[in-house]
């Protein structure tokens, strides 16, 4: 692990990647929320060398842990970027750029249409996540969970500029709150109406 040989990512991750957001070789990738980077990296190895992949987080402490992994990893093809994807047009307003390869850390000025595929590991109340950490249910308030979900819905209206015409995005969470699920997905698909297609990723036999 500590030589880069590995990394640890729990299996509902690799599913999330591999399977619903399906990068490919020499593909750009768009990473939101992406810190501390497990994600970014099986990304960074799916779409090799020839792809490109920009990973945002607005936490610089989160981002260092970012980098930390990049640098174990020894990958070259992600960029590192401090930014609020809540903010529009957050990409060309980002603030620190960060990449082991100077050459990648270049950064055009206009990004709308630039990606193949954009994944949002949005913040989210976690229920998902009880069985390994029961204290979520009693820590998140219903003004809490609307907040969050108010959040999620500006990320994703937000990188809709930087997908392209036949591109895929992926939302992803680990709570079962409709709220922060369902309600994001029908609000988001109301305003673009007709613009997207919802797809139900084959991911039978896996589990």
């Amino acid at each position: 692990y500590t030589k880069g040989l590995m990394s640890i990512q729990n299996i509902s991750s690799q599913i999330a990647i591999k399977y619903f957001l399906e990068p490919c070789p020499g593909e750009k990738v768009l990473d939101v929320c992406a810190a501390p980077g497990s994600k970014t990296t099986y990304i960074s190895e799916l779409v090799g060398d020839e792809g490109e992949v920009i990973s945002v987080d607005i936490s610089k402490k989160r981002l260092g842990l970012l980098r930390e992994n990049l640098v174990r990893l020894d990958i070259k093809n992600v960029v590192a970027m401090g930014a609020d994807a809540t903010e529009k047009d957050f990409l060309e307003k980002g603030g620190t750029v960060w990449s082991i390869s100077p050459e990648n850390k270049r950064m055009v000025s206009d990004y709308a249409g630039y990606f193949d595929r954009i994944f949002i590991d949005a913040p989210c109340s976690a229920f998902g996540t009880i069985s390994k950490n029961p204290d979520v249910k009693y820590n998140k308030t219903m003004d809490d969970i609307i907040r969050l979900a108010e959040m999620s819905y500006k990320m994703i209206v937000n990188c809709d500029k930087y997908l392209k015409n036949d591109g895929r995005l992926v939302f992803y969470t680990c709570t079962l709150s409709p709220v922060e699920n369902q309600q994001v997905i029908d609000k988001f698909l109301k305003e673009f109406n007709e613009k997207y297609d919802v797809i139900k990723p084959d991911v039978s036999g896996i589990l």
